[in-house]
């Protein structure tokens, strides 16, 4: 699990920052975090000894519970992106305004 985690996040995060897109070393992480993934997979399904028990996802009531908060954050995530977008669009707001407004949205979610 943590060579799939690691894979992904270091091929999504430095991938367009570093341009690893072209490189081998992205497409070495991509096969890295697929096959992490996939031995994973088969041995949360097959092994006696199971580190982890994903056979709790089959019931709906644990899945939904458990996929609500990764989708709202999601949202609330990507609103923190959009708004000061949003706000920039405003020719009379100065930047110093729009991160008073960003601040005090911080601030009440802190």
């Amino acid at each position: 699990m943590a060579g799939f985690l690691g894979g992904a996040r270091i091929r999504a995060g430095e991938g367009p920052r570093n341009d690893l897109v072209r490189r081998r070393q992205h497409r070495a992480f991509a096969w890295l975090s697929g096959l992490s993934a996939l031995l994973f997979l088969l041995s949360a399904f097959t092994a006696r000894a199971r580190s982890s028990d994903l056979k709790a996802f089959a019931d709906r009531n644990f899945s939904l519970g458990s996929l609500s908060p990764f989708v709202l954050g999601k949202i609330g995530s990507t609103a923190d992106f959009i708004y000061p977008l949003y706000l920039a669009q405003n020719p009379r707001l100065r930047r110093a305004d729009i991160g008073e407004t960003i601040f005090v949205s911080g601030l009440a979610c802190f």
